[in-house]
């Protein structure tokens, strides 16, 4: 081969390595597996008071990443919470047990904020960017967000069929525990199974 040739080979053989490691680079990191049938059997066994009615998913399921409104009008979406265990809840004002289960998740909020647990409430109204703010400034609510699906556009593809309902999400985004109807979100037995999914995921992350 003469050297010209073997010159525009060895600079192929370059260009494809460096196309090889960025490609490598570029690729993230695979994301956490599902929690452990061990951990899931613990955390069912943990539930107690409210959190009796919590339903532990075996597999963890993909959240449909439909827009929503935050307060200002810019669209969010759940997976804009990836990364973090998120505790999200689905009200509406008209909603009783929604009312009054409201200042609890805006306790939890303020309590788990340092221990990498978020927690976001989505009203499902029509007017809700109005009635939620009120009902927020009525009810001396602070830490929570104002965020609204104005089209039910979550619940839907959720398959919610009641409210309020309260998903846990893992950092990935997924749903992995889901309770139909109203809790004492800032009890010990609330913070307690938090807690202990916060751990069972970063253990599972460790894992993988």
């Amino acid at each position: 081969m003469r050297l010209p040739a073997l010159r525009r080979a060895h600079a192929a053989l370059v260009c494809a390595l460096l196309y090889g490691a960025a490609l490598g680079a570029a690729t993230p990191a695979a994301a956490a597996g599902p929690l452990s049938p061990a951990a899931v059997e613990d955390l069912r066994a943990a539930r107690a008071g409210d959190m009796g009615k919590l339903a532990i998913h075996t597999e963890p399921k993909e959240v449909p990443q439909v827009a929503f409104l935050a307060e200002d009008g810019s669209e969010r979406r759940l997976g804009d919470w990836r990364g973090k265990l998120t505790v999200v809840n689905l009200w509406a004002t008209w909603c009783g047990p929604c009312r009054h289960e409201m200042p609890s998740l805006d306790a939890l909020k303020a309590d788990l904020a340092d221990e990498g647990i978020d927690v976001i409430a989505v009203n499902v109204e029509r007017k809700g960017l109005v009635k939620a703010r009120r009902f927020y400034t009525q009810e001396g609510i602070e830490t929570l967000e104002v965020l609204v699906d104005r089209d039910k556009a979550l619940p839907t593809r959720l398959g919610v069929i009641g409210y309020p309902v309260t998903l846990i999400l893992d950092p990935e985004g997924r749903e992995i525990a889901r309770m139909q109807g109203d809790a004492d979100w800032h009890s010990p037995e609330a913070l307690a199974i938090l807690r202990r999914f916060s751990a069972a995921v970063s253990e599972t992350d460790q894992m993988n």
